[in-house]
C-alpha cells in the first residue's frame, strides 16, 4: 500500500471499528432483551405447570435461526452460540420457577 493510501485506509478501519462497537451493543441490547423475555416464558410455564426444558421448542429455535444464516457465519460456531443462549435462558427460566 502507498504512503498516500495508508491515512485513508486507517480512517477507513477506524470507522469499520466504530461500526463493530454499535452492532455489539445492540448485540448485548437483544441478548438482555431476549433473557428478560424467558423471564416471562418461564413464569407462564410456571403458573401453567410446564417443563422448563422444551427440547422440541428448542430444536425448532435452532433449524429456524440456521436456516436465517445466510452463509457468513460458520452454521457450527452459530450453533454453538445459540446453544449458550439458550441454556441460559433457560437457567433464567429455572431460576424464576424455582423462585431463587
Amino acid at each position: 500500500m502507498k504512503k498516500k493510501q495508508m491515512p485513508q485506509a486507517i480512517k477507513r478501519l477506524e470507522k469499520l471499528r466504530v461500526l463493530i462497537d454499535k452492532i455489539d451493543s445492540q448485540i448485548v441490547k437483544l441478548l438482555n432483551k431476549r433473557v428478560r423475555t424467558a423471564q416471562k416464558v418461564g413464569r407462564l410455564k410456571k403458573q401453567l405447570g410446564c417443563l422448563i426444558r422444551a427440547k422440541q421448542r428448542e430444536k425448532e429455535v435452532i433449524a429456524r435461526v440456521l436456516k436465517h444464516n445466510r452463509g457468513t457465519f460458520n452454521d457450527r460456531r452459530l450453533l454453538s452460540i445459540y446453544r449458550i443462549i439458550i441454556a441460559e435462558c433457560r437457567d433464567v427460566q429455572k431460576k424464576e420457577v424455582s423462585g431463587k
